[in-house]
C-alpha cells in the first residue's frame, strides 16, 4: 500500500520544534465575536465573501480571515461535526490496492472532491487529493489544494499549543485532533479522555517526552447540545 502520510511534510517540519519547550504565538478563538463578524454583511469577515475567496484559493487571505473561515463554519447550516462522508469508505477501498493507475488517481481525486463537498475542511481528503494531483501532474490544482490544506493547519496551530486545557488546540471536528498528531509526527497512545471542554489524547512514547495533547472541542459539544435541545 502506498505511503499516504504526507501530512504537511512540505511546510510543517518546523512545527515540531515548538514542542521541544519553545513556544509560538497563539490565540484562542472568540466564538461570540466570530459569530457576529461572519454574519455582518457590511463587515470584512462576512462569511459568504470569505468562503468564496477560500474556494478560489485566494492566497491573499490573512490568517485572521482564515480563522474566521474555519471557526465561522460552525454557524453554517451544513456544519455537522460528528458526521462522516459516505465517500470515506470508497477512498479506503481504493487505497487498499497494492498500486494505483492513472485512472485510480483520477478516481481518488474525484472521491476527495465529493468528501470535501460534505466537509470543506476535511484534512484527510485534502492530503489524499494532494497526493493524487501530484501523481496526475496537475500543478495548478495541486498548488491550490496544498495552500488550502496548509492554511487550515496554520489556523489550528494559531489557536494553541496543546500543552494544557488553557492552551488547547481549538478544533471544529474531532478528526483534526488525530490529524495534528500526524503533522507533529506523534502516534496516538490509544487513550482519550474528555476533560471539561477538551479531549486529551495520550501519546505513544516520543522523543519529546510529551504525555498527551489537549484539544478544545467546545464547538462540537455545543452543536451536539443544540441538537438535543431541538
Amino acid at each position: 500500500m502506498p505511503n499516504l502520510k504526507i501530512f504537511a511534510t512540505f511546510v510543517f517540519l518546523v512545527v515540531s520544534t515548538a514542542l521541544l519547550g519553545q513556544s509560538w504565538d497563539f490565540t484562542a478563538p472568540d466564538y461570540k465575536a466570530i459569530e457576529k463578524a461572519v454574519a455582518d454583511e457590511q463587515g470584512d469577515f462576512y462569511y459568504p465573501n470569505l468562503n468564496a475567496r477560500f474556494n478560489d484559493a485566494d492566497s491573499s487571505l490573512s490568517l485572521e480571515e482564515l480563522r474566521h473561515i474555519y471557526y465561522g463554519y460552525i454557524y453554517e447550516s451544513a456544519y455537522s461535526p460528528y458526521s462522516h462522508s459516505k465517500y470515506k469508505s470508497s477512498i479506503r477501498e481504493l487505497l487498499g490496492k497494492d498500486s494505483l493507475t492513472q485512472v485510480d488517481y483520477e478516481t481518488l481525486n474525484s472521491y476527495c472532491d465529493s468528501s470535501l463537498a460534505d466537509f470543506p475542511f476535511d484534512l484527510d481528503a485534502m492530503s489524499y487529493k494532494i497526493w493524487a494531483l501530484k501523481n496526475l501532474s496537475d500543478s495548478l490544482a495541486y498548488e491550490q489544494i496544498l495552500w488550502k490544506h496548509n492554511s487550515i493547519v496554520d489556523v489550528l496551530i494559531s489557536s494553541g499549543d496543546g500543552i494544557s486545557p488553557e492552551r488547547a488546540f481549538y478544533v471544529i471536528n474531532t478528526s483534526h485532533e488525530y490529524y495534528l498528531l500526524g503533522v507533529f509526527g506523534f502516534k496516538f497512545g490509544n487513550q482519550q479522555s474528555l476533560i471539561g471542554e477538551c479531549d486529551l489524547l495520550d501519546l505513544a512514547e516520543n522523543e519529546y517526552e510529551i504525555d498527551g495533547l489537549y484539544f478544545n472541542v467546545s464547538a462540537c459539544l455545543n452543536h451536539l447540545n443544540t441538537m438535543f435541545d431541538d
